[in-house]
């Protein structure tokens, strides 16, 4: 808990953790239970508070992608400006993170502003080619991804680099950030450990990230990862016990990773989740399409079936609308 020792510098502590680390020790008894560890601690002056949840579910049904094994979904975000005074004076920096739904491995790195080619480079490097391809890549609704509200039909550089590797990505509701609730909870956990001491500059920033997420990866154990479904409790055991798709060197999308290059437009699907309110609205990429009455209040997925032209929308899993849809090329 002092977290005073290089090697515990990022460890967690607590029942789940202490259970584990027993269970590590096959000493050969009966081990407490997660409530006997808890009131073992408590009755020691050892429990902290948590405070409140931060990320609380609606009572709408709401059409969360499933994830049922790694690669499924992937939840992406960002993080920053936070600012660190050090050897180089005030610098300013940004983390992109990334977590798999399913496995609960993490990717985040340093860098020192979240453009497009920024967050590209990321996935890339410290995702897609180490950890694999996602299904889904779930987002927030940041222009970075999205692109420009001027030219709501032209498709970002991002987005068309997705459409390549036959990748989904999948827009959250605006302003409803816990539904990427596992990568937001990653990032207070990240936040709060990794800003916790002081930091020399964005080299030390980058060299901490580096044993803070080696340490969530590979020795932590997860509390929302059970030997009974996952088959272990470290994120990176779970995640490469799967076969998973990780992106070739020879990929062709290497040429068309630079932002001034021209991206074909591609078969796939762009998606958003949105709540329909009073007016009926939906409000994609700027624009704004009339929806009947019956899905007032309820929330829809909107899928542009990209070389289709057409935008199918779906609520409770049942296609209820197909609207007209022509993307530029």
């Amino acid at each position: 808990m002092d977290r005073n020792t290089p090697s515990t510098k990022y460890a967690s502590a607590g029942a789940d953790t202490i259970l584990f680390e027993l269970q590590k020790l096959d000493i050969g008894t009966k081990l407490p239970s997660i409530t006997t560890i808890n009131r073992i601690i408590k009755h020691n002056g050892l429990a902290v508070s948590k405070g409140k949840k931060k990320f609380k579910s609606k009572s709408l049904p709401y059409p969360e992608p499933i994830a049922d094994g790694p690669n499924c979904v992937h939840q992406f975000d960002t993080i920053g400006p936070r600012y660190i005074s050090g050897n180089n004076g005030t610098e300013k920096l940004y983390m992109p993170t990334l977590g798999d739904v399913y496995s609960k491995v993490v990717k985040a790195s340093i860098s020192t502003n979240i453009q497009s080619q920024t967050l590209l480079n990321f996935l890339v490097t410290n995702v897609w080619s180490q950890i694999g391809i996602p299904k889904i890549l779930q987002t927030d609704n940041t222009l970075a991804i999205k692109g420009s509200n001027r030219h709501p039909r032209t498709l970002s550089h991002f987005l068309r680099i997705c459409l390549l590797l036959q990748i989904e990505v999948l827009f959250i509701p605006i302003k409803e950030p816990w539904r990427n609730g596992f990568i937001e909870s990653f990032n207070d956990y990240y936040q709060e450990l990794l800003f916790g001491d002081s930091l020399d500059d964005g080299d030390h920033a980058s060299t901490e990230s580096d044993r803070l997420l080696s340490y969530y990866n590979t020795e932590k154990p997860h509390s929302g990862l059970s030997v009974k479904k996952h088959g272990f409790r470290i994120p990176q055991q779970v995640h490469f016990s799967h076969n998973v798709n990780l992106l070739p060197s020879n990929s062709r999308i290497f040429k068309y990773i630079d932002k001034d290059t021209r991206v074909p437009l591609e078969e796939g699907k762009i998606s958003f989740i949105r709540f329909i309110r009073s007016d009926c609205k939906l409000y994609i990429f700027s624009e704004a399409f009339d929806l009947p009455e019956r899905l007032k209040y309820q929330y829809v997925k909107a899928t542009i079936m990209v070389t289709e032209n057409v935008m199918n929308i779906y609520c409770q899993d049942k296609l209820e609308e197909q609207i007209p849809y022509i993307l530029n090329k």
